[in-house]
């Protein structure tokens, strides 16, 4: 079996699991990169010296620029990027071992690539006030904000908020309902008041009425069409290069919601039921790297220094 017949088998078992377009497309995208570079030769044929020299070829390669790199300039893939594409790849042919589509188990005993540890940032308090205020009162800015809103404030997923239905949002109980989003399970996220009051604003003073429009998605253009991900993910690059900002994309904004959560003194199980974790491990990730934000801002919550500041700025004072 060629590595295209047995990624075409392997794409309808992920279906078959429940898993979503997305990710799919991303397996897909994932296998061809490594069919494209090795050929398209019989899967019983693959060695792991072939995963190897793969490996080395992805550690080689530049980055391939497209509209949301910026100002693109040369350089690398990640080691944390090759290790995603190896990881993609082990799970495929681990996959056709199970279906006893080929003999070999090439993966036992494969040493992954050792990527740093490193502490993902996250938008800070004067990042996030710098991007509400950013926003007009019109039409296009309150709905943006409101995006921008569900991201950060509610760690919705791109496609959730794009998704999302007009019957999905209930004022009355402050939550949205996702529908059929990763591992098509459906789950509730409770909206904050100043996110709910924003969303009322958007809906009541902007969006046709459903009487008047029959599109039921939530968040609609300038032309009265469902507003899309790529049209978010348009928004949200203006955004940062407008406000100078290193990184501002729906994973990051999600990331941040998670991580200050924690900060704030979420719990862990609750964020798991908000985020829609199949995994706790997922969610626990989110717990260390808010104790090292918490850490960090330490001085903040210590007597000695806040007495000793205190102490100092009545010195300048006198």
């Amino acid at each position: 079996m060629k590595i295209n017949e047995g990624m075409e088998l392997y794409l309808v078992d992920q279906e078959l699991r429940g898993n979503s377009p997305k990710t799919i497309d991303r397996y897909n995208d994932y296998i061809c990169y490594f069919s494209n570079y090795i050929g398209n030769k019989d899967v019983e044929d693959i060695k792991r010296k072939d995963i190897e020299s793969y490996q080395i070829y992805l550690l080689n390669r530049d980055v391939i620029p497209n509209k949301y790199n910026g100002n693109y300039k040369p350089k690398k893939l990640s080691k944390y990027t090759v290790k995603g594409y190896i990881t993609h790849l082990r799970a495929f042919f681990n996959w056709l071992y199970i279906e006893n589509i080929i003999s070999e188990k090439i993966f036992d005993g494969y040493r992954m690539i050792k990527v740093p540890k490193q502490v993902k940032p996250i938008l800070s308090e004067e990042e996030i006030e710098l991007v509400l205020l950013d926003f007009g009162n019109g039409m296009l800015g309150t709905r943006n904000k409101c995006v921008f809103l569900l991201l950060l404030d509610s760690g919705l997923r791109v496609q959730e908020v794009a998704n999302l239905k007009i019957d999905d949002v209930t004022f009355e109980q402050n939550r949205v309902v996702i529908r059929g989003s990763k591992g098509e399970k459906d789950r509730i996220v409770p909206l904050t008041l100043y996110t709910k009051r924003e969303l009322l604003r958007y809906f009541k003073l902007f969006r046709p009425s459903p009487d008047s429009i029959n599109i039921d998605s939530f968040f609609l253009t300038v032309d009265k069409e469902p507003l899309t991900e790529g049209a978010i993910q348009n928004v949200l690059y203006r955004l940062k290069n407008r406000l100078g900002l290193k990184k501002l994309n729906p994973h990051f904004l999600r990331h941040t919601f998670a991580t200050r959560y924690i900060i704030n003194g979420g719990d862990m199980s609750a964020l798991q039921l908000i985020m829609g974790h199949e995994d706790i491990e997922t969610t626990r990730k989110y717990v260390h790297l808010a104790n090292y934000y918490i850490k960090m801002d330490f001085d903040s919550y210590s007597s000695v220094s806040k007495i000793m500041s205190n102490k100092r700025k009545k010195r300048i004072k006198d």
